[in-house]
């Protein structure tokens, strides 16, 4: 077997001064790494002057803004691209959006950065404005929840396991056909300086309850039939598809704004897992992600 060619370019003049230092530094590199070309392809290793010989034009300063969650983005990803980090969603304009469109991808529908409204309308990042900066020195960390920002190791909130599950009925033999959720209003703390109004479980139970105004929504139809958006009414959908809820009383608010809640909201009672079980659907909306 032939041992593969190395080939070099270098950023340095050999003929110059520096060539002279940063020339026989070349040659060093070049034996080290034949030690193991036997075990590589073809390759021509790029080795630079370490000097950089790097142009700086000082009209053309570097963003030093404050980027938040975006630092962890691609430069060419929508949330790395806004103009304006601190400009919150819309809700409205968001449902108004055209196209509908169903999820093809759900891990990469839940990317912020592809995703920038995210950023905002999810209470474990906007708990944090636009975001913290990065970190200079990361550690391994487990988490109960993580997002496609980090690298956390998924752990599981075991003190949550229960096998009473009480009286389950089966599939054909639960009575109520619509989507349960119930829960408290945790996910983003509720203070004047956060958009707490934007947080998931918020959003939901706002929803849920919303008498005025329509959606424009997509009708599961079958396979190769073009599916359009119909417009109905939020009362309809609110009444048909949910109940949705929040239990017992508000929680994590300041600010006044525990009792803001209590007028905005009908706070149910806390239901039994044989009552949850008569539901065919029940919704996860988690306060973390």
């Amino acid at each position: 077997m032939t041992p593969p060619v190395l080939r070099y370019r270098s950023t340095t003049d050999l003929c110059d001064s520096w060539g002279t230092i940063y020339g026989g530094r070349l040659l060093m590199q070049l034996r080290l790494m034949s030690v193991s070309r036997c075990f590589l392809p073809d390759f021509a290793p790029w080795i630079s002057n370490p000097s950089g010989n790097a142009d700086i034009d000082i009209n053309k300063t570097p963003d030093l803004r404050r980027l938040g969650w975006a630092s962890g983005c691609p430069s060419s990803s929508p949330l790395r691209r806004v103009p304006d980090p601190y400009a919150q969603p819309s809700v409205e304009e968001l449902h108004a959006a055209t196209p509908k469109t169903f999820i093809h991808d759900h891990l990469s529908s839940m990317n912020p950065c592809d995703h920038k409204s995210h950023a905002w309308l999810n209470g474990y990042l906007g708990n944090y404005d636009i975001g913290p900066a990065p970190q200079s020195v990361i550690h391994p960390s487990f988490s109960m929840s993580v997002t496609t920002l980090h690298s956390d190791i998924l752990a599981v909130a075991s003190e949550n396991w229960t096998e009473d599950v009480g009286d389950d009925p089966e599939w054909d033999d639960k009575t109520d056909e619509r989507m349960l959720w119930r829960g408290t209003n945790t996910g983003m703390l509720l203070q004047e300086r956060l958009p707490w109004m934007l947080s998931q479980r918020i959003r939901m139970v706002l929803q849920g309850a919303q008498t005025e105004g329509e959606y424009s929504v997509l009708k599961p139809l079958p396979a190769n039939v073009k599916v359009e958006a119909m417009n109905v009414s939020a009362e309809i959908l609110g009444e048909t598809l949910m109940d949705a809820m929040f239990a017992g009383g508000p929680v994590q608010c300041f600010d006044g704004l525990c009792e803001k809640m209590e007028e905005m909201f009908e706070f149910a009672g806390r239901m039994t897992f044989s009552e949850a079980n008569n539901y065919k659907y029940v919704m996860d909306v988690s306060f973390s992600y």
